[in-house]
């Protein structure tokens, strides 16, 4: 279940990613048992331009085949670690399957299967309503996705507001950025 990987710096960043590689495989590994194809082979990059010095350590790109982790995460404690990266896999299950994210009685994510759907496509009305969702919709959908998908919750902690895992402020505060 292995993501491919490309590191963009020093022998420290390197250091870093041989630290995180286990979060980003385990977290992977995950999304691909639950079924989610299409983020077979994405990229996962360690860089600093993933660190802003604020609160931001990672970051997916819309397409869903790209996440860029900073080394700077190396020395987080590893239930964030593990959050951040939960989270951005979130986002790019989010992105790889664009409106077909729904919620069940539990308030759980379940993919869905238009194929399966009578031949049911997906409308333009969908599309529409998933890109005009807020950001606080988006940054909640990708924690309700990696939670349904890792069996987990994703909280939010520390004087950044980090995600973590199973604890902090659940769900995200709103606003938050």
């Amino acid at each position: 279940m292995t993501a491919i990987y490309r590191i963009d710096g020093d022998v420290m960043v390197r250091a870093a990613a041989a630290v995180l590689e286990p979060y980003v495989e385990i977290a992977y590994g995950a999304f691909i048992d639950h079924g989610l194809t299409k983020l077979k082979g994405m990229t996962i990059l360690i860089s600093e331009e993933a660190h802003d010095g604020g609160r931001h350590f990672a970051a997916c790109e819309t397409t869903g085949r790209l996440i860029i982790l900073s080394p700077q995460m190396a020395n987080l404690p590893h239930e964030t670690a593990a959050g951040i990266i939960s989270h951005e896999l979130g986002h790019a299950a989010d992105f790889s399957y664009p409106a077909q994210w729904a919620k069940d009685s539990n308030g759980d994510a379940v993919l869905i299967d238009v194929s399966r759907r009578g031949g049911e496509v997906l409308t333009p009305e969908w599309i529409r309503e998933w890109r005009d969702r807020s950001s606080d919709d988006v940054e909640r959908a990708a924690d309700q996705i990696a939670e349904t998908v890792l069996g987990v919750r994703i909280g939010y902690a520390g004087s950044c507001m980090l995600q973590t895992i199973d604890k902090g402020v659940m769900p995200r505060p709103r606003g938050l950025r």
